[in-house]
């Protein structure tokens, strides 16, 4: 079938087939594969069924959860792939995770702002999958601060920086044109 579909001979799918799948012979696990897409699989009317079978093949291998393992996207400019799931931008953090503000006084109030609500009253009756961004933001403060990150420290959320206003290249580069950064050392 895989050869009437897409014309790649069967014996090059079943050599490529268990090339990916040799990571485990005689159960090994100390090595973990990882799947790299590029925006071409985004592109297509069924995308997602595409991303979501390398991600049940990942699972099904157990590449899921384990350092080098998954399904990772390749972008084509940093502002996308860069800007969203690593925080390349100022207002982020990894994750989809927003920026704490001066008024997120506590982990609480931080989540209370950033959790969005259902919006129908019961919880079967709307789908929310960022209620979970309390799970979310607790992983990556035990990520970022490891043991300091628990809960009688509300979750080292105190290290976290606090931003007040917009920081992006327009703003930084509007200041610089009305005079209010006066020179700028950026390193990338």
């Amino acid at each position: 079938m895989v050869e009437r579909i897409t014309g790649i001979p069967k014996g090059q799918f079943l050599k490529a087939a268990d090339l990916f799948t040799s990571i485990r012979k005689d159960g090994d696990m100390k090595k973990a594969a990882t799947i790299i897409y590029a925006v071409g699989w985004t592109q297509h009317t069924f995308g997602t069924q595409i991303i979501r079978t390398a991600a049940m093949l990942q699972l099904l291998l157990g590449n899921v959860g384990r350092a080098g393992g998954g399904v990772n996207a390749l972008r084509g400019h940093s502002n996308i792939q860069g800007a969203t799931d690593m925080a390349g931008v100022f207002d982020s953090l990894p994750g989809y995770l927003k920026m704490p503000a001066p008024d997120d006084t506590d982990f609480a109030a931080y989540l209370k702002r950033i959790t969005p609500t259902s919006s129908k009253p019961s919880e079967w009756d709307s789908f929310n999958y960022w209620s979970n961004t309390p799970k979310f933001a607790v992983s990556f403060l035990k990520a970022m601060y490891g043991a300091a990150a628990a809960k009688e420290h509300d979750w080292a959320f105190h290290f976290l920086p606090k931003i007040d206003r917009k920081h992006s290249w327009i703003e930084i580069w509007d200041d610089m044109y009305n005079g209010r950064v006066k020179g700028m050392l950026a390193f990338g």
